[in-house]
């Protein structure tokens, strides 16, 4: 029998670990270096702030949707706006929020495919899924030691943590305690995750119905019938969001999937440590054949497949939960390891693991370094309004929007905007060496631009394009220009 103080210790290494989590989560994010997402969003709440009832496109001056503006992020923008805080500072609090979440969810999630031994094996699957993942993907959905450093505000993480939460509290509920009224709830939070992050419902949704099935049986049932009308009237419910055409997002976005392709590229090389976890879920599924986490990882990897079947590759985003449930299946089996008397088995689990943690030390030291990118933008603060619109190139136009005004073309798909591509090679055309000064006006003359913001890396053209407006400031990156009046600008 282990030692009470050995017993204490087991069973507070899941809290240790998560306390670690968050803590070197709040070190990296007290400056701010945040990349890729992190300013769509942070532009995002800034409007729905502003106007959280009729917000017009958080990046471009057009009154178009945008897929972003999701349940989280009004909640956010009229946090900001009763709080007046800004988008900047509260999207750092709530990545606090939504990575608490995650953890409560992943500790029901396990505990529910752990009993007697929940503690131990969320302990080393958090563990596993934090350092063990070969190539460390820092994008929405994955949760390693790398991604850990900006993914916590992003939506996902909030859509993650609340699926896992949900699909933990339903297994661990009894089917006496299951009533229609149930369903209430179940259906606002299912449509939640759904509108927030519609890959990410897909886990919430082969989870409900694996727990149900296993639960119930094969057999039609209360049960079944149940979770199929929460489904059912989830994405209903979806279907009539206010803020942007929920089903025009699903059924389109070639230009998403098409960015997505590297997620089937080389996948095996990226990903083969969690691999070890397949002989476990095989000889889970050879102990009890309706095994939940087996069946969980059968369907995304099914929904990974026609991903790439169907030429959507956005569906590959799933792989990173398929990824999370051979970490959890690691996870369990090492508790299990640990509550025998296989000493041996134990001891080379904890070596594994320190090797693995041993070699991620850059990750942790990236995760928690001192660096700041806020300033690099924040001078435009003092001189631009937030409907300002600032003509950039688009690898500069990507953080403007969450400081100073609009922009003629991002970086990042965008839906619902017909022009993008033609957007993108004007803004480039602009700052391009060879572009002629006819070209750079007729520019000009179709969006109107109240600023032209110079980065330092365009310096053969700094003389040029100095030409068409007044300096009004710089700082060590850029250099803003006010545009000049022009022939039929209103007076």
């Amino acid at each position: 029998m282990a030692r009470p103080w050995l017993q204490a210790l087991a069973d507070r290494r899941f809290l240790l670990l998560s306390l670690f989590t968050v803590v070197a989560y709040a070190i990296g994010a007290r400056d701010g270096d945040w990349i890729a997402d992190f300013w769509e969003h942070a532009a995002v709440v800034r409007e729905l702030s502003t106007h959280p009832f009729s917000p017009r496109h958080p990046q471009l001056s057009l009154d178009a949707p945008h897929p972003f503006f999701s349940p989280y992020s009004v909640t956010l923008g009229l946090l900001a706006r009763f709080t007046a805080t800004d988008a900047l500072d509260l999207l750092p609090i709530a990545g606090a929020f939504n990575l608490a979440l995650l953890l409560v969810g992943l500790r029901l999630f396990i505990g529910s495919l752990a009993p007697g031994r929940g503690s131990r094996a969320a302990f080393y699957s958090l563990l596993l899924i934090l350092f063990l993942g070969g190539e460390k993907w820092a994008w929405s959905s994955f949760f390693n030691v790398a991604a850990l450093r900006v993914v916590p505000p992003y939506p996902s993480t909030f859509a993650a943590g609340l699926s896992f939460l949900m699909l933990g509290l339903y297994a661990r509920s009894k089917r006496s305690d299951l009533h229609l009224w149930h369903c209430l709830p179940a259906t606002v939070g299912l449509s939640v995750v759904l509108v927030t992050h519609p890959l990410t419902a897909v886990l919430l949704y082969i989870g409900l119905i694996v727990i149900a099935v296993d639960r119930a049986g094969l057999r039609p049932r209360a049960e079944h019938f149940a979770v199929g009308l929460c489904i059912g009237a989830s994405v209903l419910l979806a279907l009539v969001w206010p803020y942007y055409p929920f089903w025009s997002l699903v059924s389109r976005g070639d230009e998403f999937h098409g960015q997505s392709l590297f997620l089937y590229e080389g996948v095996l090389e990226r990903v083969w440590p969690v691999l070890f976890g397949v002989p476990v879920l095989i000889q889970r599924f050879s102990r009890r054949r309706t095994d939940r986490l087996v069946w969980i990882f059968l369907g995304l990897v099914f929904v990974y497949a026609y991903g790439f079947a169907s030429d959507r590759f956005g569906y590959g985003r799933v792989i990173s939960f398929a990824m999370i449930a051979l970490q959890i299946a690691l996870g369990c089996w090492l508790a299990g390891m640990e509550g025998s008397s296989r000493r041996a088995v134990v001891w080379g689990a904890w070596l594994v693991l320190l090797g693995i943690v041993a070699t991620s030390r850059e990750d942790v030291r990236r995760l928690v370094e001192h660096r700041s990118t806020l300033d690099e933008h924040e001078f435009l603060r003092e001189h631009v309004g937030q409907y300002d619109l600032v003509l950039a190139d688009v690898r500069s136009s990507w953080r403007i929007p969450a400081n100073g005004g609009k922009v003629v073309a991002t970086l990042h798909p965008l839906y619902w905007v017909e022009d993008m591509e033609e957007r993108r090679r004007d803004a480039e055309t602009f700052f391009a060496p060879e572009a002629t000064r006819a070209e750079r006006e007729a520019i000009l003359d179709e969006y109107r631009p109240d600023f032209i913001l110079m980065a330092r890396w365009h310096l053969r053209e700094l003389e040029e394009l100095s030409a068409f407006g007044t300096a009004v400031d710089s700082n060590w990156k850029f250099r803003l220009l006010r545009v000049d009046a022009r022939p039929g600008d209103e007076e």
